[in-house]
């Protein structure tokens, strides 16, 4: 079943097939899901972007534990309270900026 419109993908399991459709979700989350096509997959990416910084997106989520993080990408396991820090990090992309403050997480 696809994750974002939940229509059904195939009802035999096929290796081929699940290995087609499985893509990464924002926050960098280790368990893949299911998209029913690529055009699903960049909706749902789109979804999440709140801000276009130098040519690459920011994407906010919502976690229940920390509240609203800005992820400087889409695999970021880590994320920031202000859009102004992200912004840091990403001009910085060869620094460990990391505050003590910054939570880090795995699934949504």
């Amino acid at each position: 079943m696809c994750y974002r419109c939940k229509k059904e993908i195939s009802k035999e399991f096929n290796v081929k097939i699940y290995a087609k459709h499985m893509r990464p979700t924002i926050g960098g989350s280790k368990h893949k899901k299911a998209f029913c096509s690529e055009e699903c997959y960049q909706d749902y990416l789109n979804e999440h972007v709140v801000e276009i910084y130098n040519g690459k997106p920011i994407f906010l989520v919502e976690s229940e534990q920390f509240g609203c993080l800005y992820l400087p990408y889409k695999e970021a396991v880590y994320g920031f309270k202000t859009i102004k820090e992200c912004k840091e990090r990403m001009d910085n992309k060869y620094l460990a900026y990391i505050p003590s403050s910054i939570p880090i997480f795995y699934n949504f």
